[in-house]
């Protein structure tokens, strides 16, 4: 028994199949031949690996989101309204820690694969952080309004709901009714009396891509910018081709297998296969391949020394 497909191929809907018993008629794709096809199966394990480090900004991203179509649906500053308002804004300061805890945990975890290369991974974070923190105030305000929110307060005191602004304010005194870190007092005492939550949301986010570049940085090769390349222009070739599906998958090696099929041990086959995820790959391909070619990434891996 044999599965009559292999290497790249793609599902049509059931009402688009020309098989009427096929309920998601499988197409193989001949636009690629049998070296691109394997170049583009390295090129989805290489991406596949940075999946999980590019989704670390997804949640504070999505968390920020949130809050800006929180606060602009505000009509009133009725304290209900209001409280949604201030879950939101709880919400982005807890991703923005946890976007950089994730961070962390990463790089210790790697100890495991290659302590020389955690070590200084680890350098590298420490030293992208603290220079983020040292100059950016709204990182640092972030983390400050995080750590007062854990300690059971609001993060909203006041809001103005205009027809031109809706906006939403800490007290900046009420931020030392906590512990502050001596690093962090002279940045909260020159702030305005009113600390303006969106201001602090939006650019302490922009501080976290900057720290997210380069800790990706420290992740690309040539040989992760070819594979960006390569996924890259499959799919151009793909939508040149006109070839539209949401499901996708590389099918490899078959072997012959006995199965259990209604109590009993058949013949049938162990597929090899891997699910592809175009959009995701695409959006980590463009960014990558963005690093690439400014190519601070080579800077940053000398300083490091790998």
């Amino acid at each position: 028994m044999n599965f009559p497909y292999k290497g790249l191929c793609y599902s049509i809907p059931a009402e688009q199949s020309i098989d009427p018993h096929n309920r998601g008629q499988i197409v193989q794709c001949d636009l690629f031949d049998e070296v691109e096809v394997k170049s583009i199966t390295n090129a989805v394990i290489s991406m596949e690996c940075l999946f999980t480090n590019m989704d670390r900004s997804f949640a504070a991203e999505e968390a920020l989101r949130e809050f800006k179509a929180e606060l602009n649906s505000l009509v009133s500053d009725n304290k209900y309204d209001i409280a949604r308002v201030d879950r939101r804004f709880r919400a982005y300061v807890m991703e923005f820690r946890l976007f950089l805890d994730h961070w962390k945990k990463h790089i210790s975890d790697l100890k495991k694969q290659d302590e020389k290369y955690s070590a200084l991974y680890e350098k590298l974070y420490k030293d992208v952080t603290s220079s983020t923190y040292d100059s950016n105030d709204y990182y640092v305000l972030a983390t400050v309004i995080r750590n007062y929110v854990v300690h059971g307060y609001d993060s909203i005191n006041h809001a103005h709901v205009g027809d031109a602004a809706k906006e939403v304010f800490i007290d900046r005194d009420s931020l030392f009714k906590i512990d502050v870190a001596a690093s962090a007092r002279p940045v909260i005492q020159k702030q305005e009396e009113e600390i303006n939550l969106l201001q602090v949301a939006q650019e302490s986010f922009t501080a976290l891509q900057t720290v997210q570049e380069q800790l990706m940085n420290f992740q690309i090769t040539e040989e992760i910018g070819q594979a960006a390349v390569t996924l890259l222009n499959a799919k151009k070739r793909i939508d040149d081709a006109e070839i539209s599906s949401k499901r996708w998958m590389l099918i490899g090696e078959q072997k012959p297998k006995e199965i259990s099929w209604k109590g009993k041990m058949v013949q049938g086959i162990d597929l090899e296969y891997r699910i592809m995820n175009w959009d995701g790959y695409i959006a980590i391909a463009q960014y990558v391949a963005k690093l690439w070619q400014e190519g601070y990434w080579v800077e940053i891996q000398r300083k490091y020394s790998i």
